[in-house]
C-alpha cells in the first residue's frame, strides 16, 4: 500500500507540474491568443498580419499539446524546411524553453532531425515540404495530437488533399487537432477559402497587429515617426 501512495504522490506531482507549466506558457499569451488555444474546434484557421504573435501561439500550441499528456507528438509543417527552422526552432521552440523554464537541455533539441524530445516522453518535429514525398508520407503516416501547418497562404500544393488524406487520419488516433495558420497571401487555395468562410467544418481566428500588447507600443512609435 505505501508503494501504491508513493507512485500516487509521484504521479500527481509530476500533473502538477505539467500543468504548472502549461500556465507559464499560457501567460506569455494575450487574450485573442488563449481563445484560440482554448478553442476545442479540431480544424482551426488563423489569418493575422505579421507582428500580430502568430508564431508564439504556435509554438505555446505545439507545446501545450506536447504537455498535456505523455507521449504525444506534435508536427510543425512549413513551406521550406530550413524557412521552417527560422520561423519555429530558435526563435521560438528554444526561447520558450528558456524564458519559461520547461527545462529541456541541449540534448532534447536534435539539430538533425529538428525534432524536441519532452521529460514526458512527447515530442515535436519540424519538417518542410520541401523534405520529399516519402519523408513527408512516412512522417503524415504516424498519429499525432496536434499538426500546424504555417504559412498556409503561400503553399501552392492541394492543401485539402492533404488534410483529407493524410493528416485527419493521423489526427484521429488521438482526437487531436490541425491548425491551418498564415498571413494574407495572393494565392486563392485552400486556406484563403477557409479564412474566407468559403469551407465548413473550420473554426477562423483574426486579429490585427495591435491587438498585440507586445507589439502595440512598437507599431504607435513607427507610426509616429512616419507621420
Amino acid at each position: 500500500m505505501a508503494m501504491d501512495e508513493a507512485r500516487a504522490q509521484r504521479l500527481l506531482a509530476k500533473e502538477i507540474g505539467r500543468q504548472k507549466l502549461r500556465n507559464v506558457l499560457r501567460e506569455r499569451c494575450f487574450d485573442r491568443q488563449r481563445v484560440l488555444l482554448d478553442d476545442p474546434a479540431r480544424q482551426k484557421s488563423l489569418l493575422t498580419p505579421r507582428r500580430a504573435g502568430k508564431s508564439v501561439v504556435d509554438g505555446v500550441g505545439l507545446y501545450d499539446a506536447a504537455l498535456e499528456q505523455s507521449y504525444m507528438k506534435c508536427l510543425y509543417i512549413g513551406l521550406v524546411r530550413e524557412t521552417a527552422k527560422n520561423i519555429m526552432w530558435g526563435p521560438i521552440l528554444k526561447r520558450l524553453n528558456r524564458e519559461c523554464g520547461l527545462g529541456l537541455t541541449p540534448r532534447e533539441f536534435n539539430e538533425t532531425s529538428l525534432t524536441v524530445k519532452l521529460k514526458n516522453g512527447s515530442s515535436i518535429q519540424i519538417v518542410g515540404m520541401n523534405d520529399g514525398d516519402e519523408q513527408l508520407e512516412k512522417l503524415l503516416g504516424q498519429a499525432y495530437r496536434r499538426v500546424i501547418v504555417d504559412e498556409a497562404a503561400s503553399f501552392h500544393i492541394d492543401l485539402k488533399k492533404m488534410i483529407t488524406t493524410y493528416l485527419k487520419p493521423a489526427t484521429a488516433d488521438h482526437r487531436g487537432d490541425i491548425w491551418l495558420t498564415g498571413t494574407p497571401g495572393n494565392v486563392k487555395n485552400y486556406f484563403y477559402e477557409v479564412t474566407t468562410g468559403a469551407v465548413d467544418g473550420w473554426k477562423t481566428h483574426s486579429w490585427h497587429t495591435f491587438d498585440n500588447p507586445f507589439m502595440k507600443a512598437q507599431w504607435e512609435e513607427e507610426i509616429a515617426a512616419v507621420a
